[in-house]
């Protein structure tokens, strides 16, 4: 089990800083600082430095619960060196009760926009502060989170008429929540889930949440049941973008989804079926490789028959095959009509002769 499923009172605070890779060069980019001045490690920065310059104790219980457990501890122990070990097994199971149900209450919130506010500025700004409050848990981000609870300007009256403010969200900050909300998806918030991305779609950071869900949903690395409550997830918000933002909208993130995660149409029948015959291959496997180019072949002339009456004839006249003439030593033979012939001029000599 790794150390941040059971964090500790002394290493809790290493659960809120930018987790980094020091060995690759793009992860830490933005976080460069010239550490090699004074010998640090470029680690130092959300090490050593920040748990001793950038963290102040901060109190588990109130102080009455406190009392409580101290009251009971130092009443059941018998010596000094038992009381302590028993106060600080104490502290880490109150430490352990409180964190869950602090990770129990962040999720409800994040995925209950509306009780931030009656107006959408308020809901998505106040949302949006309470959100980095649970990434960072810094004395600065819990007064940003209640500063955004307080009027902007007191003396000035809300007029009807005004147009609301639209939020701004970054595209850094919509990637954070887009991230923070997959992380908590459970087959029991799914309905929630997909209201609390509805909400964000109706807002300026509509082309945000779309581009950062794509890039979440492709990364994520979870179990074969993480990622089929992902795509059941993935369904309801396609059908729900569909009612309240609109058919294009839904159309054009489905068109994205199945591009960026390689699914393909399958057809049903070997013929080319229509639109509504056509069934999602989720497979998730990759797109076949384009079939490689055609070899170029040399093309051969075909004449073209002209259409004719009647039988075809051959155009070529061919010639008999010429006679053979007779030499000495071969026996001609003669045609029937010349034997015929001599037969005959045989006849009238000898008639005449008579």
């Amino acid at each position: 089990m790794a150390w941040t499923d059971n964090p500790t009172p002394d290493d809790h605070w290493r659960l809120h800083v930018p987790y980094i890779d020091w060995d690759r060069d793009y992860d830490y980019r933005e976080w460069t600082w010239p550490n090699c001045k004074f010998g640090y490690k470029r680690a130092d920065l959300f090490g050593s430095l920040y748990a001793e310059f950038n963290c102040i104790p901060f109190a588990i219980q109130d102080p009455r619960l406190w009392f409580y457990d101290l009251h009971e501890l130092i009443n059941a122990s018998k010596t000094r060196e038992e009381f302590e070990l028993a106060l600080r097994k104490r502290r880490d199971e109150r430490f352990q009760e409180i964190r869950k149900a602090w990770s129990d209450t962040v999720g409800d919130l994040a995925l209950n926009i509306p009780v931030w506010g009656s107006s959408r500025t308020d809901q998505i700004n106040r949302w949006d502060s309470f959100l980095e409050l649970s990434h960072h848990f810094s004395f600065g981000s819990l007064l940003v989170h209640f500063i955004n609870f307080l009027p902007k300007n007191p003396s000035r009256v809300p007029n009807e008429l005004d147009q609301p403010e639209q939020p701004q969200l970054s595209d850094a900050q919509t990637r954070k929540h887009v991230q923070e909300l997959i992380s908590r998806l459970t087959r029991d918030n799914i309905t929630r889930t997909v209201d609390t991305l509805i909400h964000l779609c109706q807002t300026d950071a509509k082309q945000f949440v779309i581009s950062a869900l794509l890039d979440v949903t492709v990364a994520s690395t979870g179990s074969a049941e993480k990622r089929e409550d992902l795509l059941i997830m993935i369904a309801g918000f396609i059908a729900a973008m569909d009612k309240t933002i609109g058919m294009d909208a839904s159309r054009q993130f489905v068109r994205h989804f199945m591009k960026t995660m390689g699914i393909r149409f399958a057809a049903t029948s070997d013929t080319e079926p229509d639109a509504g015959s056509k069934c999602l291959d989720l497979s998730l496997t990759p797109p076949s490789p384009p079939p490689p180019p055609a070899k170029k072949t040399r093309k051969t002339r075909v004449s073209r028959e002209k259409a004719s009456k009647g039988p075809v004839r051959n155009g070529r006249v061919e010639k008999p095959p010429p006679q053979r003439r007779a030499t000495k030593n071969s026996t001609s033979v003669a045609p029937e009509g010349i034997r015929r012939s001599a037969r005959l001029q045989q006849r009238a000599a000898q008639g005449g002769s008579r």
